[in-house]
This record gives C-alpha cells, sequence and structure tokens, in this order.
C-alpha cells in the first residue's frame, strides 16, 4: 500500500496500530501470569508447615501403641496431601532396613475412614495403620501438618519431631531423613537429645489440602 493510500485510509491503519499493540499487551499479561504462578509455587514448595505443642513424652490417653524396649515411629498423613505421597516414598525407602528394630504406626486423618494411601502402606515392612478422622491422636501428638513424624525413644521419650522431605510434594534426600536416622543411632547408644527438622506439608485441620 503506497503513501497515499495510507492517508487516504487513517482508520485502517489506526486499527492495524492498535492491534498489534493489544497482543504486545496480552503476551505481557501471559508473562506476568506464568512468572507470578512459578512463584507461588516456589514459594509454597519450599514453606514449612507449622507444629503444635509437642508432646515430650509418649501421651498416656492415646490409643495408639508403643513398643515396648524399642524406638517408635509415628507418622501422620492425609490423602489429599500430595506431601504425605512424598512422605509414604521416603518410608517405602527407609523401611525395608529399618523395619527389624523400628516399629511405625502411620496415623491417617481422612474423614471418611479410607484413604488412597493405604494400598502404599500396607505394602511397607514394619507399618501399622490407625484412623484418625476425629484428629484426636494429632491433638495429642502436637501434629498439625501432613507428614509430620515423631521417633519416641524405647522409654517413651520425644528424640526427633519434624519432616523427612525436602520440600512440600518432593522426595529425596533432605535434613530431616538426616536427623531422623541420626537420632534413631544415638538412642541405640543411649542418647536422649531431641532432634527436629522442618516439615513441609498441607494442614491437617482442613482436611490436608494445599
Amino acid at each position: 500500500m503506497n503513501e497515499a493510500a495510507i492517508k487516504s485510509n487513517p482508520v485502517g491503519s489506526d486499527v492495524s496500530f492498535m492491534r498489534a499493540w493489544t497482543w504486545r499487551l496480552l503476551a505481557v499479561v501471559w508473562i506476568l501470569a506464568v512468572t507470578a504462578g512459578f512463584i507461588s509455587l516456589f514459594i509454597w514448595t519450599w514453606s514449612p508447615g507449622k507444629k503444635g505443642s509437642l508432646a515430650r513424652a509418649w501421651p498416656r490417653e492415646t490409643r495408639l501403641v508403643r513398643h515396648d524396649g524399642r524406638p517408635t515411629l509415628l507418622a501422620f498423613l492425609h490423602s489429599k496431601c500430595p506431601c504425605s505421597d512424598a512422605t509414604v516414598s521416603e518410608m517405602e525407602l527407609l523401611m525395608p532396613r529399618l523395619a527389624p528394630v523400628l516399629p511405625v504406626r502411620v496415623v491417617l486423618m481422612d474423614q471418611d475412614g479410607e484413604s488412597r494411601l493405604l494400598p502404599r502402606l500396607r505394602k511397607i515392612p514394619g507399618v501399622e495403620i490407625r484412623m484418625d478422622p476425629s484428629g484426636r491422636e494429632a491433638e495429642l501428638f502436637g501434629a498439625l501438618t501432613g507428614g509430620q513424624v515423631f521417633l519416641y525413644g524405647s522409654s517413651g521419650e520425644l528424640l526427633f519431631e519434624g519432616g523427612i522431605t525436602p520440600g512440600r510434594g518432593h522426595e529425596g534426600e533432605s535434613e530431616g531423613r538426616f536427623r531422623l536416622l541420626a537420632a534413631l543411632e544415638m538412642s541405640g547408644a543411649g542418647g536422649r537429645a531431641l532432634a527436629s527438622a522442618e516439615v513441609y506439608g498441607c494442614p491437617l485441620r482442613t482436611g490436608g489440602e494445599p
């Protein structure tokens, strides 16, 4: 289109200009939205969950059975929490070699008394499963976050509390796993110091949802 034609049709030129800038604006908005989404996901993944008032000794009121003479591991999970899946994966890795010396009580807080985690948990050696839809046991032990783990010594003293995953919904090596194993080893040598780690998971009292 020559210069004379453009001058004779200013409306068409303005429309083309507006369309070009509209697409550019939409592209900028899309990039900002994607960036904001990644930032939100990053913050959520690496933000630790809350912890309650911890039971430093095995609660007398609990219906859970502590192994007499050996340490006992507790894990509080909810099937709506993707972070609980990561904790189960860690247990699948650890328990085949720890089962002979470390009984595990997994407490599931699903409201309907069922859980999609059950098939996986039933295959893990040394694991005993208990349902806690009312949240009574979680309250007694001070568990507020999905994936929160407690190690109690042979005399009922708390040796470790926290999570054993590196982030929300992530599995792999973590400070929590290292400290749990160290606390277990020290308990065999008479150690009683309390170790802790951040727990990455969803709030248990909101139904385990992110």
